[in-house]
């Protein structure tokens, strides 16, 4: 289970079934470097049981629970540490005592965070926030609905520089 060593692989496993997620995590679990999450679609439509599976079966693997958290983060914070995620994922348009809910508990539990910047209207205004109130990473995400649009991370490269020119913590595509 690697944090240091960058980059990682992240692996999005955002199908609706759990058992076609594992089918698809067995394949890319050999990797050595590679984090397994468990994605916004498979946690709404498994619930919080997806990643409590992902850690039985790949007990040595990082494993990420994409909860999208907007509100509540301590209460889904909790439950994402209680299924076995090493990280979890709070949307950077939450409110900032939701993102602190998320990281205290996180230090609490000796887990990650990670901020999603999906949809911030200039995500580059909020780097030194987010690093600020404690985050271990940041995540530029384009959403399903900007994909079939035809926008694409890449379509992003020169805000995605600039980002990880910013950022103190990783930052991820």
């Amino acid at each position: 289970m690697s944090w240091g060593r960058w980059p990682i692989l992240q692996v999005a496993l955002d199908q609706t079934s759990l058992e076609e997620a594992i089918r698809i995590a067995e394949k890319v679990s050999e990797v050595e470097d590679i984090w397994l999450e468990a994605g916004t679609p498979l946690i709404k439509s498994e619930g919080i049981k997806a990643v409590k599976r992902l850690r039985e079966l790949f007990p040595d693997k990082f494993i990420v629970a994409d909860m999208k958290i907007a509100d509540a983060g301590r209460v889904e914070s909790e439950l994402a540490m209680k299924a076995g995620a090493n990280m979890v994922i709070v949307l950077g348009t939450s409110a900032t005592e939701t993102i602190q809910d998320v990281v205290e508990t996180c230090r609490e539990f000796g887990i990650k965070v990670m901020v999603d910047l999906m949809d911030l209207s200039n995500p580059l205004e909020h780097v030194e926030r987010f690093v600020e109130l404690g985050v271990d990473a940041l995540v530029y995400h384009v959403g399903y609905s900007k994909q079939r649009s035809g926008l694409r991370a890449i379509s992003f490269i020169d805000l995605i520089k600039e980002l990880t020119a910013r950022s103190t913590i990783p930052v991820a595509v």
